[in-house]
């Protein structure tokens, strides 16, 4: 039976390593390593240069535009004009004139200059497209910042299956001990047959709590993985501890001024508001300058080859029906809509964060009550293996204290990971990977 128990040990042992044998992946690097690698920002990128894109364009209209059209046409035949000139005695002598007035071949170039000197509308619609590529930047944080938040909840959910783990393992080991102890008794006769099918009820309980935990820790590495949109395997390591998070006030303001989400809400306030500004300059004429140059084939109506003129082109649209006033009512409708979204993500932001700090302080007033029961739990489980050794106390007695042990154990190693992970929470929620280090860069 003892070389039994010594080949699960080291099997256990070898199974353990085994599942832990991978690369060992910081917080800090996991969160890097997701945000490179992932896809949907690549798309955000590219939709961040569309909407740039967009703005350049709008740019164009407060530009000169140039057009230049040609025409060349061969006609089937020449038509002239032909006449005589008769002399005037002491003038002129006599002659004959040949005008061409439709040419075989006809030539015909224009050059049209425009400047727009004054388009009301001008200037909101640069400010729509601009606005709206700051929009979609936004968009791009709060993807990242989605891809950061889903790490972080597997990284911690790894790190706990993988403390569970290892109090697990102890606590196997030490139900196969007791299984030993308990044979033993039971061959030198001293010992019970109950006892044996105790300890051994202990040991596949244990067994299953091993299997359980194992099996979820690769589940939760293979979750990271995933996220990481990496093939190699990892190991999660314990954070390093951050400092105590400030008063809940200082980081809520710090997150009203960091969150993407709240960018992304202000961003649309101010896109409506433009659109709205641009609806109201419907109502104002528009006012452009034009040079234009010609060059033609010259012909008995016209014997200027090259010819220029100027001109200011005014455009006022004084009615349509009533549609720009409708237009610009919905326009400033949408202005209300964004502003209200823009409170409710403040107000959700606030209550978010508010949240996340009851459950930090819950998290610490935890740990130091887990703490004091597992010691109390060791000392319980000691006094008792002493008063089995006096004869005051059952093996039952015994195994009733190792069991409130382990689940001590275990309930220290929740609160302990669900503290480091609320405080990494709160510092996140409010923009920031630690104190004064944005979250995003």
């Amino acid at each position: 039976m003892k070389a039994n128990w010594w080949l699960s040990l080291c099997l256990m042992v070898v199974s353990t390593g085994a599942a832990a044998a991978g690369r060992p992946v910081t917080l800090e690097e996991a969160r890097r390593a997701a945000l490179e690698q992932s896809l949907e920002g690549a798309e955000l990128d590219l939709a961040l240069a569309q909407a740039r894109s967009v703005a350049e364009s709008a740019w164009a209209t407060l530009r000169p535009s140039v057009n230049v059209t040609g025409q060349l046409t061969y006609n089937d035949h020449e038509t002239a004009l032909s006449y005589d000139i008769p002399a005037i005695p002491g003038f002129s002598e006599a002659s004959s004139v040949n005008q061409i007035v439709t040419p075989q071949w006809d030539y015909r170039g224009t050059v049209t200059l425009t400047q727009t000197l004054f388009n009301r509308r001008a200037y909101p619609a640069l400010g729509v497209a601009e606005s709206l590529a700051e929009v979609t930047g936004s968009e791009r944080a709060m993807a990242q910042y989605r891809l950061v938040e889903g790490v972080d909840e597997a990284y911690f959910a790894a790190l706990l299956l993988a403390r569970s783990s290892e109090v697990a393992s102890r606590n196997l080991a030490t139900s196969r001990v007791e299984l030993e102890r308990a044979e033993k008794l039971l061959s030198g006769r001293v010992g019970t047959e109950f006892a044996v099918t105790r300890a051994k009820l202990s040991v596949q309980s244990a067994e299953q709590d091993v299997a359980s935990s194992e099996l979820g820790y690769r589940q939760a590495l293979e979750s990271l993985a995933a996220l990481l949109r990496s093939d190699e395997a990892v190991e999660v390591v314990a954070p390093t501890a951050l400092p105590t998070p400030p008063a809940r006030a200082s980081l809520t303001e710090q997150a009203l001024l960091s969150r993407p989400e709240l960018a992304r809400a202000a961003g649309l306030v101010t896109v409506e508001s433009h659109k709205l500004e641009e609806g109201e300059g419907q109502l104002w004429p528009t006012l452009a300058a034009q040079l234009q140059s010609n060059l033609q084939q010259t012909t008995a109506f016209n014997d200027e080859a090259f010819r220029w003129n100027a001109a200011l082109v005014f455009n006022w649209d004084l009615y349509a029906g009533g549609a720009t006033v409708a237009e610009i009512d919905r326009r400033a409708l949408s202005v209300q809509r964004a502003e209200l979204a823009q409170r409710r993500a403040e107000e959700a932001v606030t209550r978010g964060l508010e949240q996340a700090y009851t459950r930090w302080e819950k998290a610490e007033s935890l740990v130091a009550s887990s703490r004091s029961r597992a010691e109390l739990s060791k000392a319980l489980l000691e006094q008792a293996k002493r008063s089995e050794a006096g004869g005051t106390a059952s093996r039952l007695d015994v195994e009733l204290a190792q069991s409130q042990a382990y689940g001590a154990e275990l309930a220290v190693v929740q609160a302990e990971v669900e503290q480091t992970a609320s405080v990494v929470a709160l510092y996140r929620m409010a923009g920031l990977a630690k104190p004064g280090e944005p979250l995003l860069k």
